[in-house]
């Protein structure tokens, strides 16, 4: 493995069969969505990877199965990095290359046999909507930027040439899929010195790049922006932040394609979760001062929009409706009709329905259906759990406010032995840049499981 895990996430896919668009979901999560579940015939397929398996709905969101992470690869849960393509195909980012499933999660293999992704950590994946795959790397050296056509799983190298450069976050513009943003930061020649942010934008799919100015950008440290949304219509116009040297998020925006940045808000810690139509703006914080907070006039001014329930994730699907992914109670995945005022429940861990039905013989039913007896005691999804009905219907009550019960801080760390040796220092210099940057915190457990109500709109 040339890459070495620098945090720990959680992961939200959600898939359909048509069109594509990607949210960068926050500090906890990433969020992919490709076609409209209205016009799906199944209602799209949903992928919910966490800190102790990956979940599977192939009915919009209605029901949900689970596999270990060991099925997908190593770190696949905690490392949060999927993408989908039109004909189901699943990309995941592991710690030890990108690999891909044809079969809905029942197997998986590497993406390609040969090539350049083999070996590498992905920390980012994107499919544009021509229908091909874009990765960015994170290792510890030889990071690039990488592309694969529609209908092929064969990546070239195309970003910029610059040595040391550890890429850690990737956006493409909806309107103009040539047009894609990239930025990491350049790890020094010598250990102890400062890191050096970087950012660049293509125009031309990886043709050419131009070097971002971030001279009114201020990053602790100098770590890398974090890039979250490039308008619909406008590929010039993108919403990225970032830690400032007092340790507070500052959520910035660019009008003239990342030449010029802007400040619009500060927030007591990391942003985990972002999500705009153009004028109106969701920006969740779940850290310090939970809060999601919301703009009308494109960032000009802000209001707390509510403090419950604390989102890890926002994205739109094509038909309008917001999905979020709660950090704790009441819901793992919500569902919100009115641009994120009220929220429904749309799954919790405790309505897993069993494991991945699958073949024998495939990943899941040698490595994983073993596990599930032990795994859905943890979910509170054993038969009989709860209020025994059993039938993974997602009503729960969606209106705790109080004691989440197991929400903790995730440890982070950098395994050397997965390392060649005199990698260590490099590798917790790595560490610590992406504690620095992100300060994540994972999804660590399901949410308390008392009686279930039936109950599940919720108004914050």
């Amino acid at each position: 493995m040339r890459g070495c895990p620098p945090y720990l996430t959680a992961a939200l896919l959600l898939a359909g069969s048509a069109g594509v668009a990607r949210g960068h979901a926050g500090d906890d999560t990433r969020v992919v969505v490709v076609g409209d579940p209205a016009s799906s015939p199944d209602g799209g397929a949903v992928l919910i990877g966490s800190s102790f398996g990956l979940f599977l709905s192939v009915d919009g969101g209605d029901t949900f199965r689970w596999t270990c992470e060991a099925s997908v690869g190593p770190g696949t849960a905690d490392n949060a990095n999927f993408a989908v393509r039109r004909d189901g195909t699943i990309f995941a980012g592991t710690f030890e290359g990108l690999r891909a499933s044809t079969d809905e999660g029942c197997s998986w293999a590497l993406a390609a046999e040969e090539g350049p992704l083999q070996n590498e950590f992905t920390t980012g994946l994107a499919v544009d909507s021509q229908d091909r795959v874009w990765a960015i790397t994170g290792g510890i050296d030889d990071n690039d930027v990488f592309v694969a056509a529609a209908g092929s799983a064969d990546f070239t190298a195309i970003g910029p040439d610059i040595p040391r450069i550890v890429w850690s976050s990737l956006a493409v513009a909806p309107s103009d899929p040539d047009t894609v943003y990239v930025s990491g930061f350049v790890l020094p020649e010598e250990v102890g010195r400062p890191v050096e942010a970087r950012a660049y934008r293509t125009d031309n799919a990886g043709q050419t790049w131009t070097r971002l100015e971030l001279a009114n950008v201020d990053l602790l440290n100098n770590v890398a922006l974090t890039l979250w949304s490039i308008d619909a219509d406008d590929p010039a116009t993108v919403l990225a932040s970032g830690l400032n040297p007092a340790a507070r998020a500052v959520l910035y925006r660019s009008t003239d394609g990342g030449d010029t940045w802007r400040a619009l808000l500060d927030l007591p810690d990391a942003v985990d979760a972002l999500y705009t139509d153009g004028t109106s703006i969701l920006v969740s914080e779940s850290r310090t001062d939970p809060a999601v907070y919301r703009s009308t006039d494109g960032g000009d001014s802000w209001q707390v929009a509510y403090r419950d329930p604390v989102l890890g994730c926002l994205v739109a699907r094509a038909d309008g409706t917001l999905l979020g992914c709660g950090t704790a109670a009441p819901f793992a995945l919500g569902s919100s009709p009115d641009g994120g005022l009220s929220w429904s429940r749309l799954f919790g861990f405790d309505d897993t329905l069993g494991p991945l039905q699958c073949a024998s013989g495939t990943a899941h039913t040698d490595g994983c259906e073993a596990q599930w007896p032990e795994v859905c005691e943890q979910l509170g999804a054993c038969p009989g759990d709860g209020d025994g009905d059993g039938d993974g219907d997602g009503d729960g009550d969606s209106t705790g406010t109080g004691d989440d019960g197991n929400r903790e801080d995730a440890g982070c760390g950098c395994g050397t032995s997965a390392t060649a040796p005199g990698n260590g220092p490099i590798c917790l210099l790595l560490a610590a840049v992406f504690l620095t940057r992100r300060r994540r915190r994972r999804l660590n457990g399901p949410p308390p499981n008392p009686a279930k109500q039936h109950n599940s709109s919720f108004t914050p």
